[in-house]
């Protein structure tokens, strides 16, 4: 029997935040280690019957919502975003995808705030809390 090491974490999967969709379907975060950046990479997966189809790559989405129409937002800074975001200005950019259409994810939403809450209103349009000083 070997003993553990460390990349033995590189080995495993850690499913979570299973959400079923609004017209079926699931979708999950899975995250894995990544010795190279010392730090958890974390997917957005869908379940599609019983396959599972991962949905991003880049190791970076720790959070998504599913709109009422079947589309998957989720937060994500980008190039010249993280190095303003990283120097203190407050961002919020959501991305949207859609299951069921082909093509990359597309910017959704960017505002000037750190938002803490974003939901739906019946009306189409958007209600958020952020913390602004």
């Amino acid at each position: 029997m070997q003993p553990v090491s460390a990349d033995h974490f590189t080995r495993y999967a850690f499913p979570g935040r299973l959400l079923a969709g609004p017209r079926g379907g699931a979708a999950f975060l899975l995250r894995r280690a990544n010795l190279a950046a010392n730090r958890y990479d974390s997917d957005l997966w869908l379940l599609r019957g019983n396959e599972a189809v991962p949905l991003t790559h880049d190791g970076e989405v720790n959070a998504f919502w599913w709109a009422p129409d079947g589309a998957v937002l989720f937060p994500r800074l980008t190039g010249e975003d993280k190095a303003d975001s990283g120097a203190g200005l407050p961002l919020t950019v959501r991305y949207r995808l859609h299951p069921g259409e082909p093509g990359e994810a597309r910017e959704w939403l960017r505002l000037p705030y750190e938002i803490d809450g974003l939901a739906p209103l019946e009306d189409g349009r958007l209600l958020f809390t952020a913390v602004y000083d």
